[in-house]
């Protein structure tokens, strides 16, 4: 299955909607089997939830591994603070937390997982969405394309 993390801050929203609204354009080219968020972020995923036409699990602490072992084969969306992103990537790659980055808010992070337990790191902090589509749009200083 694809476990696609979306990290947002803990105020319960990015700076703005439109960064979710950029997630939820990516996300779409394929079927969402999956919702879930944790409770402080209900907000957030209520707004993937309308862009995905599903309403999302709510919840306390994500269990990132229960979701997977109930989406087998599907491709699920969650909806955490960057903390839970990175506890979840570090247990994977079995590193301490402190050695793996703090996701930015909507930043996407994607892992293939099998019920198995085998878990691949896709990538981590993805914020390629979130640069301007146009020319005239003010360009990160901390993103460069080569």
């Amino acid at each position: 299955m694809e476990l696609t993390v979306v990290s947002v801050d803990s105020d319960g929203e990015p700076s703005d909607f439109e960064s979710l609204g950029r997630v939820a354009e990516r996300l779409a080219r394929g079927t969402v089997t999956g919702l879930y968020a944790e409770d402080a972020l209900t907000s957030a995923a209520d707004h993937l939830g309308r862009a995905f036409g599903t309403a999302p699990v709510v919840s306390g602490r994500i269990d990132l591994d229960r979701v997977v072992e109930g989406h087998p084969g599907g491709s699920v969306v969650v909806v955490c603070v960057p903390s839970t992103t990175r506890d979840f990537v570090a247990g994977i790659v079995e590193v301490s937390s402190d050695r793996v980055p703090l996701p930015e808010s909507a930043s996407v992070t994607r892992v293939r997982a099998s019920r198995s337990g085998i878990r691949t790191v896709v990538c981590v902090n993805d914020t390629l969405h979130l640069l301007p589509i146009d020319s005239d749009g003010p360009m990160r200083k901390d993103v460069e394309l080569t």
